[in-house]
Order: structure tokens, then C-alpha cells, then sequence
């Protein structure tokens, strides 16, 4: 059984911003979250993929549809991370130093981001729950979603006993293929 994780299709979006606050950096998270993406190839490796699902985010659903044909069931559990502030930070950073400073306290589950990487986590092992029925089943799944989630997917992934590639930084429209190890 395999599952193969796609990162949705890079969002055709400039984010050379010129330094901006905590403010203008969440309005613009918020955006980011509605523009079109730039379709590309995708490499399937040729694998039978029986089953898709897909966060219910725009840019993950436009990438789903467009390399995969059958159903697409879409699940909010794969959602991107919430990186948003929950304050506002004192500051003008570029775009990408904020984002920056965002997965930071995500990953320490500091309380000035929307979301934590303990919540996430637990989102993602309730979704992992709902896919158990594919992994007895053998299927082969795709999921088809965004960066920060694929790495705490990957993480889930490897404790239900599945091995396959590190993401660090997953490129847009690209699979990451992980199989079912047999120990």
C-alpha cells in the first residue's frame, strides 16, 4: 500500500512585500488562502492511486482536480496550518521574515500564532484515523495538500508504521511517496 502526499500547486502570488507589520502579514496569509495557483506536470510514478483526498482549501482542490480523475474527497483535517498572529506583533518585517517567525512559534506552540503544531498534530492523527480503513484496505491513497501539514503528516505517517521521503520543504506539485513497511 502506498500514499503519496502532493503539496498544492505554487499560488501565483508575490510576496516581495518590502517590510510590513504583524497586521498586514496576516491580511495577506488571508489572501494567499484565495489566489490561483500555477498549474503544473505532476509526476505520478505511474502508481494506481485508487482513492484522493484534499484539503478543502482552493489552491489543494484546483491541484486535485487537475492530476487526478476520479473522486476527490475533501477533508478540513488537511488544511494548511494556521500561521496567523492572534496579536499583534510589534515590528516591519518582509513578508517572508514573518512567515519565518509564524512556524516559529507554531512549532514551540506559542499562544501568538492561530494554531499549534499540538493542534495540528492532533488534527492530523484524527485524519490518519479516518485513513486506517484505506490502509487495511490496501489502498493506494493520494492526499493531496499544503507544506507545514505534509511535515506533520510524514511524522503520523512513519508512527502508523509507513516509511518514506523526509519533507523539509516540500515543493509545490511534486509527490512524496511513502509505503507500508511489512516489520
Amino acid at each position: 500500500m502506498k500514499i503519496g502526499l502532493v503539496r498544492h500547486f505554487k499560488v501565483n502570488m508575490n510576496t516581495d512585500t518590502g517590510n510590513i507589520n504583524s497586521r498586514l502579514f496576516d491580511k495577506l496569509q488571508t489572501e494567499y488562502n484565495s489566489i490561483d495557483v500555477i498549474p503544473k506536470e505532476v509526476d505520478l510514478r505511474d502508481i494506481n492511486w485508487n482513492k484522493c483526498y484534499a484539503s478543502n482549501m482552493p489552491r489543494a482542490i484546483t491541484t486535485a482536480e487537475t492530476i487526478y480523475n476520479g473522486e476527490i474527497i475533501q477533508n478540513e483535517l488537511i488544511r494548511e496550518v494556521d500561521i496567523r498572529f492572534t496579536r499583534e506583533i510589534e515590528g516591519e518585517y518582509d513578508y517572508h521574515t514573518w512567515g519565518f517567525h509564524s512556524i516559529l512559534g507554531w512549532g514551540k506552540n506559542a499562544s501568538y500564532v492561530s494554531e499549534t503544531y499540538k493542534e495540528s498534530k492532533e488534527r492530523v492523527l484524527r485524519f490518519l484515523s479516518i485513513l486506517e480503513k484505506d490502509i487495511r484496505t490496501g489502498d493506494n491513497t493520494l492526499l493531496v495538500c499544503h507544506g507545514l501539514i505534509m511535515r506533520v503528516l510524514e511524522e503520523g505517517l512513519r508512527e502508523f508504521g509507513f516509511d518514506g521521503e523526509t519533507i523539509v520543504a516540500p515543493d509545490n506539485g511534486d509527490l512524496y511517496l511513502f509505503e507500508k513497511n511489512n516489520k
